[in-house]
């Protein structure tokens, strides 16, 4: 078999609040879209400002936090690393559908209000952590 590789990785923000669903098992189910912003030029040869919206899909523990501490509301900047998955299925009307959904190994919500810390600016841990490992540059998102 040929080797392939499904790899993604999002930032952007949340265009509305991350929904919680409890499994059987107690598996966390976390579901909620991101919305990527682009620069697209329009029929005018103008530029203006669009977006593309992702349905992200997160499982585990991770994001029992998340709901505890409210983290991932409409509007927060995060990062995302996952995989793509397609689903297919059929409708009422026996017609064929199909959705891709980001799956999320990773999710880091960009609090800039994080009071905790004293260095001096307003990036959370996170934030300040991923900074300094690209040598001290602010990440460009």
């Amino acid at each position: 078999m040929a080797l392939s590789i499904n790899t993604v990785a999002l930032a952007g923000n949340l265009s509305r609040d991350a929904e919680y669903i409890q499994t059987q098992s107690g598996t966390t189910i976390c579901k909620f879209s991101v919305a990527v912003s682009k620069r697209v030029k329009d029929s005018s040869g103008n530029w203006k400002d669009d977006a593309d919206f992702f349905e992200i899909v997160g499982f585990g523990n991770l994001y029992n936090s998340f709901e505890k501490n409210g983290s991932l509301t409409k509007g927060t900047p995060v990062s995302i690393s996952g995989r793509l998955q397609l689903e297919r299925w059929k409708n009422k009307e026996g017609e064929n559908r199909s959705r891709v959904s980001v799956i999320a190994d990773t999710v880091i919500p960009f609090n800039r209000n994080n009071s905790g810390n004293n260095s001096g600016n307003n990036y959370s841990t996170q934030e300040q952590n991923l900074i300094n490992t690209m040598g001290g540059k602010e990440v460009p998102f």
